[in-house]
Order: structure tokens, then C-alpha cells, then sequence
């Protein structure tokens, strides 16, 4: 792995770290070899156990919550489980979305990697940022629409906004499961060789906001892309610490 967490900020209570695309939270069955965030975190806090609060899917960059004793654990996953806490994530998207909207569309369940049980409720809002083209002929296409979306999950399904997005036919760049072949293949040769979804933020009511600003390889993704002038500048925006409101 090229690229190493770094620590957003953290109290005697818990740690919330910046993980990059790449990195599983916690150790897989399928992956025995990589070091998990989980242990990078618990080596950073001088060996002593700690607990995820949540967990993001390997590909997916963005921050993520570690408590470091039960009773701060305990806190903060109830807030989790009150749904008390909003997400914010940014994914670069394929084809033109041109209006804000609400997928209210049930997920089944999946477990080991295959889509098994019942239906379960998932609701994702969703915002769009911008609008873009990449002058890249690909297939029966002179050029590439493109949209980077604010999306704030309600629900917390395997592959949520995956899996809505590819639902309203605009999957996320990159996204090696659920997207395009081709457009993946495309922006491989472009340099961004990775799932482009990223976790912006995490706001607990009960003990604060978590920001971990967009990362390097998406914002260079960006570059590339033909805005308007602007959106380039709500882009730019967005780049920064702290984002400002987009409604």
C-alpha cells in the first residue's frame, strides 16, 4: 500500500483517522496478509486494544471512528444505532445527474460477498455538486459526462451507495463490482485506479463533526473533467477542511 492513514484528530476517548482507499478496516478471511486499519490504529495507540466504530468498504477512502475504551464505545455505537449521526460522502459518477433526489429502493441483504435474505429498507439522498466532460471518445461517444454527488445515506446497508447509484444507472467511477468495465478501464489509463467514493464526514450530535477532506487522486481526477467555471469553484470549495453548505 502506497498510502498510510493519518490520525484527523483524536481525545483520551477516541481516534478519528483519514483511511485510504485500499485498506480494510478489519481483517478478512479473504485477505489474511494486509494489515487492517484496525491494527494500524491499535500500533498508533502504543499497542492498547481499540474499538471501530464502524467500518468503511475496502475500496472507499474517508474517515473512520475509533473508540479506545468500552464506555466510549458503547456512546458513540449508540449514536450509530439511534441513527443520531449524518454521513456525508462525495462520489464521481458516470452520465449527468441533473437533480438532487431521494432513492428510497430496499437492498437484500449480502453476506460472503453474495446477495442472500430478505429485502431490508436503504434510503440515500443524494446532491449533485457538478456537472462535467471529459473529451474522451469512448464506444459510440465523442466525450464522457460525468457528475460529482454529495450523497447522505439514512440507512447503512453492504454497498448502499453503490449499489442505489448503479440502480438510477450512475455508477460510481471505478467501481470494480457494480460499474462500467470501460469507463473503469478508461480512467485506469487516466491514473485514477481506484473506487471513487469517499467518506467526506461523520457528525455525531452527542460529540462532534469529523472531516477528512477529499483526497489527492480524486481531486487530480477532477481537474481533468471540463466544469463550468462555477462548479470548478464549488469544487475547490469542497477541496478545503470545511465545506461549505450546498443547499
Amino acid at each position: 500500500m502506497s498510502l498510510q492513514p493519518e490520525i484527523i484528530s483524536e481525545t483520551d476517548d477516541w481516534i478519528a483517522v483519514a483511511k485510504p482507499s485500499g485498506w480494510l478496516t478489519h481483517r478478512s478471511e479473504w485477505d489474511r496478509s494486509s494489515e487492517p486499519l484496525l491494527q494500524w490504529v491499535r500500533d498508533y495507540n502504543g499497542g492498547n486494544h481499540v474499538y471501530a466504530i464502524h467500518r468503511l468498504d475496502r475500496a472507499t477512502s474517508g474517515v473512520v471512528l475509533f473508540a479506545k475504551n468500552p464506555k466510549s464505545a458503547a456512546e458513540l455505537m449508540a449514536q450509530f444505532s439511534e441513527r443520531s449521526v449524518q454521513k456525508v460522502y462525495f462520489a464521481l459518477v458516470r452520465g449527468f445527474v441533473k437533480d438532487s433526489l431521494l432513492i428510497e429502493s430496499p437492498l437484500r441483504a449480502i453476506r460472503n460477498d453474495e446477495t442472500k435474505g430478505d429485502y431490508e429498507e436503504a434510503t440515500t439522498q443524494v446532491e449533485v455538486i457538478a456537472n462535467g466532460t471529459l473529451p474522451i471518445p469512448l464506444g459510440p461517444f465523442s466525450e464522457q459526462r460525468l457528475s460529482l454527488l454529495k450523497l447522505m445515506p439514512k440507512t447503512g446497508r453492504t454497498h448502499q451507495l453503490r449499489r442505489h447509484l448503479v440502480k438510477i444507472s450512475h455508477p460510481i467511477v471505478g467501481d470494480s463490482k457494480y460499474g462500467d468495465s470501460k469507463v473503469n478501464k478508461l480512467w485506469r489509463t487516466l491514473g485514477l485506479d481506484r473506487l471513487a467514493l469517499h467518506a467526506y464526514s461523520l457528525d455525531l450530535i452527542q460529540t462532534g463533526r469529523f472531516v477528512c477532506p477529499l483526497p489527492s487522486d480524486i481531486l487530480a481526477a477532477c481537474q481533468i473533467i471540463h466544469w463550468s467555471s462555477e462548479d470548478s469553484e464549488r469544487i475547490r470549495e469542497w477541496a478545503k477542511l470545511e465545506a461549505p453548505d450546498t443547499e
